[in-house]
């Protein structure tokens, strides 16, 4: 460990996680532009929810929003790829979301 230290080691909490078969990740995937552009928003005050609730269960935050699909919407999919399997469990924000992609 001291050898290690010396050379700026640092652990790799991802690495270490999926070890024991968990990331610590929630995410949050958005169907849309929902987030707070000030603190009046309705928002602003769910996703500082979110935040503590995380924090105290020891959970750090992922935000998806880069899958976006023709006509400007996001989906959990991009490439084929499952978006919400990056994290341990994801809260789904939004409006315009399709429910068989959600099935």
């Amino acid at each position: 460990m001291e050898v290690a230290s010396g050379l700026g080691y640092a652990v790799n909490p991802v690495a270490r996680n999926l070890v024991g078969g968990r990331t610590r990740l929630l995410g949050v995937h958005t169907f849309e532009r929902v987030f707070p552009i000030n603190a009046r928003d309705f928002f602003q005050e769910f996703l500082v929810g979110i935040e503590c609730a995380a924090e105290t269960a020891g959970y750090d935050l992922l935000l998806a929003t880069s899958a976006t699909v023709p006509g400007g919407r996001r989906s959990v999919y991009s490439g084929g790829f499952n978006r919400l399997g990056l994290a341990d469990g994801s809260i789904l924000l939004g409006r315009d979301e399709d429910p068989a992609e959600i099935q």
